[in-house]
Parts: structure tokens; C-alpha cells; sequence
């Protein structure tokens, strides 16, 4: 018999996903990107780091700066090993905090804030909460500024037995029709779906990697919401739970009922 797709319409507009006692999420991502013409100067988020709890939570810092060369003084150096003089116009392009264990990190740029966590999946009120808790750190630098794009992206990993049990927990696959002569020994790909009457869509990668002992699946929803408004909390946590419902859609749908036994088996 083939496997049983997930009836997502019992639980759409509602907070009853299926619960899955062993999260294959390995990596979680939230980001909010600014309207391009309101660049500024990153180094105002170092503010941020005054008021402690940013140090507390994300103790390391490291920067990446990109420098211009505007001239060289005494013109172009001889061919060859040489000391040189130049002016160069250099700038801070890239923050990272990081945690701890380095499993979370917040990556700044002149146009988005980036929060990643790869640390061990726990539920969705928990990772909303500590993103919404990242803006707060900036929150003085971010006011007044306008918000163009607000995205989520989720990596899931399964293991399963064989290639050939793949049909058996993802209903979106590659499939052949009949023998290969050469078996596939991996693959990837990607499709976009639009969100209907929305300004939102997402980027759906799958790719598996085999082993000795069985195959990884991975299943990458990564789901993004063109927005426009003045920088706020709670508009941002509202996009949280939009881009959460279309995600938790994609990922049901992609999935069977056997893909759920699999991951609320015990390890």
C-alpha cells in the first residue's frame, strides 16, 4: 500500500501540528532585512552592548571589515617583494556575536539581522521568543527604521534505511519509472512555491546524502515575507506566526504519516 499523506486541513489556523518527540530541525534561522536606501553604519549596534545582557548571551564578537585602497603613494611598486604606503577607506562590513558553544550567533550586515541557532530543537514558543529577544538587544538602533523583508528558515535531517524506502516518507521526491542501469548514489533539488495573495514564498531544497549505514535526507523550508513597515515587535512577532503556519504546510505536506512514527520513535 502507499504511505498515508498528513490531512493538513485538520490542523491549519490552529496550534495542533502533529508533535514530534524528536525534532529533526538541525538548524533554525530568522531574519529581518531593511529598506536598502536606509543604510547606515553598523558600528551604532555596539550600543547594544552596554546594556549586558547581549555580552551575557553572546559573549564573542568577531568583525570583518572591507577596506578601499584610494592610492599609493610613490605610484606602482616594482615587480617584486615591496613595502608600499596607500590610503585606504575601511569599514566595518560583517558582526558576528556568538554564544558560548557557538551554537547561536547573530550576524549584522548593512542591510539584515541574522539570528541561527544549531543548538538542540526544543519547540516553536522557545525559538520565537529568543529571536524577538535579538531585535531587543537593538532595539534603539533599529527604531524608525523600515523593514522590507521578514524570512524564516528551517533545516530538517532524517535518517532512513535505504534509498529505497525514500517514497515510503516524502511524498515530493525524484522517482524513475523504470530500472536505472547505474544507481543514483545522491541528489538535490529545489522548487519555489508562491504563497496566493500574499507577498510571500518559499524555497524548498531537498538532497540526500547516503552512508555506510543508511541514508540522510534533508529537507530545507526556507519561507520569506516581502513586508513594509516601520520597524516593531509585534508586527515582526505577527510575521513569526504567518511564516510559521506556511512553513509547518510545506513541511506536512512533504511528509508522511510513517516520516511522523519515525521521528517520535525513541533514539
Amino acid at each position: 500500500t502507499s504511505p498515508k499523506a498528513m490531512d493538513i486541513n485538520q490542523y491549519n489556523g490552529t496550534d495542533m501540528w502533529p508533535t514530534l518527540k524528536n525534532s529533526p530541525v538541525v538548524l533554525a534561522v530568522f531574519q529581518i532585512r531593511y529598506n536598502a536606501l536606509e543604510k547606515f553604519d553598523i558600528t551604532k549596534f555596539y550600543e547594544a552592548e552596554k546594556k549586558g545582557g547581549l555580552k551575557k548571551h553572546f559573549p564573542h564578537r568577531n568583525i570583518n571589515y572591507n577596506a578601499n585602497i584610494l592610492g599609493l603613494e610613490g605610484g606602482t611598486p616594482a615587480p617584486g617583494i615591496s613595502m608600499i604606503k596607500a590610503k585606504a577607506d575601511t569599514k566595518v562590513n560583517i558582526i558576528t556575536y556568538f554564544s558560548e558553544n557557538k551554537k547561536e550567533n547573530i550576524t549584522i550586515n548593512s542591510e539584515s539581522i541574522t539570528y541561527s541557532n544549531e543548538e538542540e530543537y526544543s519547540d516553536w514558543n522557545t525559538f520565537k521568543e529568543k529571536s524577538i529577544k535579538v531585535l531587543k538587544y537593538f532595539s534603539s538602533t533599529l527604531c524608525g527604521i523600515s523593514i522590507e523583508r521578514v524570512s524564516m528558515r528551517f533545516v530538517n535531517r532524517f535518517e532512513i534505511a535505504s534509498a529505497e524506502q525514500i517514497l515510503d516518507y516524502f511524498n515530493l521526491t525524484i522517482s524513475s519509472r523504470s530500472q536505472l542501469s547505474f544507481p543514483i548514489a545522491k541528489y538535490s533539488f529545489k522548487y519555489i512555491i508562491d504563497v496566493p495573495k500574499t507577498r510571500t514564498y518559499a524555497i524548498i531544497n531537498h538532497a540526500t546524502e547516503p552512508t555506510d549505514d543508511l541514508l540522510i535526507y534533508m529537507l530545507d523550508i526556507d519561507v520569506l515575507d516581502s513586508v513594509d513597515f516601520i520597524y516593531d515587535e509585534s508586527l515582526l512577532e505577527a510575521c513569526l506566526e504567518k511564516l510559521r503556519e506556511i512553513k509547518n504546510t510545506i513541511f506536512f505536506e512533504n511528509i508522511t504519516t510513517k516520516t511522523i512514527e519515525l521521528c517520535n520513535s525513541a533514539r
